[in-house]
């Protein structure tokens, strides 16, 4: 009686052998001491990459391979990494709690939530957790299928109602969002990118020029190849197709930005992109590379990008509480918080952040921190008119 084997990264693991993208090697997460899960049968990779039944042919490791490559495709990359973040902070709560995570009983996965909840996450990391714990206890780390009968969590009756009563409390709670990133804080971090590696000051502040005008999301920045960016037609700037996004995963329709090109060069997308690229040789594949060690060829990670913008803040002697709330996302609000204070139309600003609903665009628009806003519509002011004055 065993429990099945875990990945470096704490999650449950196929007894075949993994893909090269999906590493083998110790737990670093605390192990479940109690209730050991019923033992598992062996499934090596020559014989089975599903649930195939026992008359079906075997099949070779290559076929496996592709069998695992096609499961793990079925979620976006965005959502392994989530899923894999929230089961190993399960498992690791488990293990300081002496329970196990794998089974897990409604009971325990209601005090988890319950838990977060008197953390501070919001409803969506809740919910997203509970996704993620649902999905390790009936799949492996390939998205292949190894408990058919496992528990869902959402429809048991000590997890629903604690999740109800989770998101009834919460309801209305401000959600913590990013900072928006205005022009002027902008600048700022621009100006202070890497003097020591100049083709690094180069990638970061094209990094931030292509994000916020852009309006991108910190895995479409990173996402962008040579092959996305082509001049624009009868206009001045260029326009960059995504292949993928949040809410076109499977790359289904054209998604293309339009960069309208600035007079100033410093400040300008279009023209610091080129000079990146240019000077960094880059003639095919991913634009935003590795430069540790010159220019190479690892595309890097969204996180990356949350790095960067908080580096350079700290560098631009931004006060440190403004630093914590500064994300990867600080592109993406800023752009719609400064296009809006500049008289872009709600039409507009959608358009190029490609929201489709106008309440979920409302939300990335920082209110002013001053009053003008709010004294421009007041009636108050008329009564100061004179009778008979326009």
């Amino acid at each position: 009686m065993k429990q099945p084997p875990r990945s470096s990264e704490g999650l449950p693991e196929p007894s075949a052998e993994p893909l090269p993208d999906a590493p083998a090697g110790e737990s670093g997460e605390p192990q479940s001491p109690s209730r050991e899960l019923a033992e598992v049968p062996a499934r090596p990779v020559e014989v089975v990459a599903s649930r195939i039944e026992a008359q079906d042919p075997p099949m070779s490791p290559e076929e496996a391979a592709i069998v695992f490559k096609y499961a793990r495709a079925s979620k976006a990359k965005n959502t392994w990494r989530s899923y894999g973040t929230q089961w190993k902070s399960f498992v690791a709560w488990c293990g300081d709690l002496g329970a196990s995570s794998l089974p897990a009983s409604p009971g325990i996965v209601a005090r988890y939530l319950s838990w977060m909840a008197e953390s501070g996450r919001p409803v969506s990391s809740i919910g997203q957790a509970l996704a993620a714990i649902s999905f390790f206890h009936r799949y492996d780390q390939n998205g292949v299928e190894q408990n058919p009968a496992a528990v869902q969590f959402s429809k048991t009756s000590a997890v629903r109602t604690v999740l109800e009563g989770i998101k009834r409390e919460l309801k209305g709670k401000p959600v913590r969002k990013a900072l928006p990133l205005d022009t002027e804080m902008l600048k700022r971090l621009l100006a202070v990118s890497s003097r020591k590696n100049r083709l690094r000051g180069l990638r970061d502040r094209a990094i931030l020029l292509v994000g916020f005008f852009g309006a991108l999301r910190r895995e479409e920045i990173v996402g962008i190849d040579c092959e996305d960016i082509r001049p624009a037609k009868n206009a001045e700037g260029i326009v960059i197709r995504l292949s993928k996004s949040k809410t076109n995963q499977r790359g289904e329709r054209v998604e293309e930005i339009p960069f309208p090109r600035g007079k100033d060069n410093s400040f300008c997308p279009c023209f610091v992109l080129g000079d990146w690229v240019e000077k960094a040789g880059i003639r095919q594949g991913p634009v935003f590379v590795s430069t540790k060690s010159g220019v190479g060829q690892k595309r890097l990670t969204p996180e990356m990008v949350a790095r960067i913008v908080r580096k350079l803040a700290v560098r631009a002697g931004i006060p440190p509480e403004t630093c914590e709330e500064l994300a990867g996302h600080s592109l993406r609000r800023g752009f719609a918080t400064s296009a809006s204070e500049l008289g872009a139309t709600e039409d507009e600003i959608a358009a190029q952040t490609r929201h489709r609903d106008k309440k979920v665009l409302k939300g990335y628009i920082a209110a002013p921190t001053d009053d003008r806003a709010l004294f421009e519509r007041s009636a108050a002011k008329h009564l100061f008119k004179k009778p008979g004055n326009a």
